[in-house]
């Protein structure tokens, strides 16, 4: 464990918010940043990221220590797809068809949607499972490693993007001044990450799903303290909205027992989807709990 200073603004004076199976999360006193304070070092954070992250069992039971990664990342790569090419579309309404970069890219389906759309893409990632599978797979050029371990050129990508990715970094601004790096002059960065001034987290509390992922996710973004960071690397905010995505209605349904003390409710809706056959009905729904902000290098 270590104990460390707000990212944003360098202060030291927070407010509790919540205490979840013994991590602290606070918010900073100054600038409002929400972070787990003492949290895992960076060693025991990456050691998550293996096989099992993309297929736990055990986060169906959303209990303690196992609650990370997936039910069944693979199992949903259709769904996911989908939900990374309606991204793409509106990243090219920003810039033309380019290099793109993509960090944590996990298993490469984001890659592989890029490319088959005309991009020339390049993945990061510190899980070796990840990048076997992304090469074997997809033969795609996936780096194992951060990005500042990886040192790219100066001024090499058209677009870089990193979603659901932010939370789990030991040093946000730092990663986010290595992408002003890389961009080229006029280059687009795209983050997805969980909304802690949404209405579900503040409702929520310590049940919300993102908060209760304490030993991956270390730092908690609203918009206004997301465009700050940016704004003081040295990006111009384009756009701001609330992520949608796509999913199968049974796999939905389950996800429900994270929220109740009581999974029986949760146990007899599924019963009757899955009666009604209903589990591989797919929806587009924006849940409002995840923001997507979308900056340009000046």
């Amino acid at each position: 464990m270590e104990e460390v200073r707000c990212n944003l603004c360098g202060g030291d004076s927070t407010v509790p918010v919540a205490q979840i199976n013994g991590f602290n999360i606070v918010r900073c006193q100054h600038c409002g940043l929400t972070y787990v304070n003492p949290r895992l070092n960076i060693d025991e954070v990456h050691a998550i990221y293996d096989e099992r992250y993309y297929r736990n069992e055990g986060l169906q039971n959303g209990n303690g220590s196992q609650f990370f990664g997936y039910d069944d990342y693979l199992g949903d790569e259709e769904n996911i797809r989908l939900t990374f090419a309606k991204r793409l579309r509106t990243i090219e309404v920003y810039v033309e068809r380019g290099r793109l970069l993509d960090i944590g890219c996990a298993t490469g389906f984001f890659l592989n949607v890029a490319r088959d759309h005309g991009w020339d893409v390049v993945g990061t990632e510190v899980s070796e499972y990840s990048v076997d599978y992304a090469r074997s797979h997809f033969g795609l050029d996936v780096r194992l490693g951060t990005l500042r371990d990886i040192r790219f050129e100066s001024d090499t990508f058209d677009v870089v993007t990193m979603w659901d990715v932010i939370e789990h970094l030991t040093d946000p601004m730092g990663e986010l001044q290595e992408i002003r790096r890389i961009l080229r002059p006029g280059g687009l960065l795209s983050i997805i990450t969980p909304n802690v001034d949404s209405l579900v987290a503040r409702v929520l509390g310590p049940r919300w799903e993102e908060f209760r992922r304490v030993r991956e996710h270390l730092y908690f973004f609203s918009p206004r303290t997301l465009a700050a960071m940016l704004d003081r690397v040295g990006f111009v905010v384009l756009k701001t909205e609330s992520a949608d995505k796509f999913f199968y209605l049974g796999p939905a349904v389950r996800r429900m027992r994270y929220y109740l003390w009581d999974s029986v409710a949760t146990d007899i809706l599924y019963r009757i989807v899955h009666r009604l056959r209903l589990d591989k009905v797919r929806l587009n729904v924006n849940p409002f709990t995840k923001v997507a902000l979308y900056a340009r290098k000046e």
